[in-house]
C-alpha cells in the first residue's frame, strides 16, 4: 500500500516507477532490464534489503551505489551498521514525500554526472 503511494507520487513528478512485491522479485526485475536507481525497504519478508543490496553489489555495483533505503528501524545496531557500510541515502519512516523526491532527484543527478 505504501509502495503504491510512493509510485503514484513519483510518477506524478515525472518518474517511471516499477514495483516489486519483495526482494526476490526485485532481483528478478533487476536482472531483466536496466534501472537508474532502486528504492528498497531494509526489512522485507524473504530477501530483505540487506541481502538485496549484497546481490546488487555482486551483480550490478553501479546500481548498488544508486540505492535509497527506507527504514523504520534506526535503533538497531545491525540496521545502523548496514546503512553506514552501504554508504547510500536512507529515509526514515514515516517517509516525507518531498524528502523522497529530493533524494530521488539527487541520486539521479549524481548518477548522470558519474555515469553519463
Amino acid at each position: 500500500l505504501v509502495a503504491s503511494l510512493f509510485q503514484r507520487v513519483l510518477q506524478a513528478r515525472g518518474h517511471q516507477v516499477w514495483l516489486a512485491a519483495d526482494g526476490r522479485q526485485a532481483l528478478e526485475m533487476l536482472r531483466a532490464r536496466e534501472y537508474d536507481l532502486v528504492i528498497s525497504d531494509v526489512k522485507m519478508p524473504g530477501m530483505n534489503g540487506t541481502d538485496l543490496h549484497g546481490e546488487l553489489r555482486r551483480l550490478q555495483p553501479i546500481l548498488a551505489d544508486h540505492t535509497i533505503f527506507i527504514t523504520g528501524d534506526t535503533v538497531s545496531r545491525e540496521t545502523r551498521q548496514f546503512l553506514e557500510q552501504a554508504g547510500v541515502p536512507h529515509l526514515t519512516k514515516p517517509v516525507d514525500l518531498d524528502a523522497m523526491e529530493q533524494a530521488v532527484s539527487q541520486m539521479l543527478k549524481r548518477r548522470k554526472q558519474v555515469h553519463g
